[in-house]
């Protein structure tokens, strides 16, 4: 993730070199520049993908077990996704493009 502050407006922009799939780091990503955005009191945040995409999905690999089963979507990614649903729902400065 890349993070970047021009006129109190901070972008948090994503690019994997692929389809900037969405796991766990992805997530924790977010969380780490919304702190950042917090902390330097910015008056907006814009979360953006590379041109031409934001996130082509979940990345499953991350979410098999060590045996290799078929992802449980819900069990590792719960808690990443509730932690930036909830800051981004309640904060009156985040949007996505």
């Amino acid at each position: 993730m890349e993070y970047t502050v021009i006129n109190s407006v901070a972008t948090l922009t994503f690019d994997d070199g692929k389809a900037n799939a969405v796991g766990p780091q992805f997530l924790d990503d977010i969380n780490t520049g919304l702190d950042r955005a917090q902390a330097e009191q910015v008056g907006a945040v814009i979360l953006q993908g590379r041109e031409g995409i934001f996130s082509g999905g979940f990345d499953l690999e991350e979410f098999k077990d060590d045996a290799g089963n078929p992802p449980d979507l819900w069990t590792p990614y719960d808690r990443h996704n509730r932690q930036v649903n909830q800051r981004t729902r309640h904060c009156s400065s985040a949007t996505t493009s």
